[in-house]
């Protein structure tokens, strides 16, 4: 359904409210709405703590952007009225939907109005000033490490940033008010690691189609020689491989990478592993975000993918048991989990309309503050 900016704004107000029912806050004031996002946002709180004016003279210019951004990208937006959800006393929220190219497939992706304004729009704009600073410092693109376990919505979560980010700085949004920094130059391009799989052929030879998706089944020297191009400060676009689920084969030369000023955001289940093979890739990110994604959220998800590739409940179970359990537990160590700044927790709810909900912590306080002032 089509809403207007105006229309919008409207709702990302009482969306915001919803938050603040725990508090007994029910006001949809600017003041209460900021209150509210750094109250329930470590990236708002951030953001809001690195501004030199704060952000209380600037929040309308957010709104406005946020507004612009939800109107653009979503193909539907499910539900009536916020305010009305909001009266009721129930915790619903408006449901966005964005039409998005995921591993070379079109897919839609649903996130609840409320998690866009406190997590995704925040890291957007966290993303787009953060690469402009590194353009003005060195000429170089931005490069962000994003981890997580099998099904945990690495790929989701990176195309729909893309799809914002690009769209945030094609309309310029929002700038004058906030830094002088100009954004409409910033470009966005995703890579991830299933790229580097070994070809199919490859693994049967090895006898490794078993173990698909496990250390042994990657080009990883491969993967760290083509992210360490990235740091180029040379002009011109870099042709990056692409994993299709079409057809489960790594594709040569789908990704176009933008020459900087670019937010280039790298996934993979070893993103931001410390352990051997994947030590090099570490000092190469400029920002590493962990995606927590809960395992009875993250299990049935990466066998339902298996399934959808054509196969049988019980082999992809096998397969998860097998490979992603394993992926799981070394992701989840102590060790990577602290080597990160930006932890995303996805849990489940009750809601049978909206089965997640995100949620943020700044992990590494000190280095990321670093990193956001330059």
């Amino acid at each position: 359904m089509e809403r207007t900016r105006s229309s919008v704004s409207e709702f990302i107000r009482s969306a915001v409210a919803c938050v603040g029912s725990a508090t007994g806050c029910s006001s949809t004031g600017e003041g209460s709405i900021l209150a509210l996002s750094t109250q329930h946002s470590a990236l708002w709180r951030l953001l809001a703590g690195e501004s030199h004016d704060g952000l209380d003279g600037v929040f309308t210019d957010h709104i406005h952007a946020f507004s612009t951004l939800v109107s653009e990208v979503a193909t539907g937006i499910d539900g009536t009225s916020v305010q009305s959800c909001c009266r009721d006393g129930s915790d619903r929220d408006l449901l966005v939907t964005i039409q998005c190219e995921v591993d070379v497939m079109d897919k839609r992706l649903i996130f609840s109005l409320t998690e866009l304004w406190l997590v995704i729009y925040p890291l957007c704009w966290l993303l787009v000033t953060s690469c402009c600073k590194k353009y003005q410092e060195c000429r170089q693109r931005y490069i962000v490490g994003v981890g997580g376990a099998a099904g945990s919505g690495k790929s989701s979560l990176c195309t729909v940033l893309g799809r914002l980010i690009t769209t945030l700085t094609k309309h310029k949004l929002p700038q004058s008010s906030f830094s002088p920094l100009d954004i409409s130059s910033v470009r966005c391009s995703v890579m991830g690691q299933d790229a580097y799989h070994l070809p199919n052929e490859e693994l049967k030879e090895r006898c490794l189609q078993q173990l698909k998706g496990s250390t042994s089944t990657f080009n990883v020297e491969s993967f760290v020689a083509d992210v360490t191009k990235l740091t180029s400060t040379e002009a011109g676009t870099l042709k990056m491989p692409a994993y299709s689920r079409e057809v489960h084969e790594p594709l040569a030369d789908q990704v176009e990478v933008w020459s900087a000023p670019c937010v280039v955001l790298v996934e993979g289940v070893h993103a931001l592993c410390t352990d051997a093979p994947f030590t090099a890739l570490q000092p190469l990110w400029d920002l590493k975000v962990y995606v927590d994604c809960a395992e009875s959220v993250a299990k049935p998800r990466a066998i339902l993918r298996k399934m959808r590739g054509c196969r049988e409940r019980r082999t992809a179970e096998q397969h998860y048991e097998r490979v992603d359990a394993v992926n799981r537990a070394a992701v989840e160590k102590p060790v990577n989990v602290a080597n990160c700044d930006v932890r995303l927790s996805v849990r489940p709810t009750q809601d049978p309309d909206c089965s997640t909900s995100m949620s943020t912590e700044i992990i590494n306080v000190p280095e990321l503050s670093a990193k956001v002032t330059g």
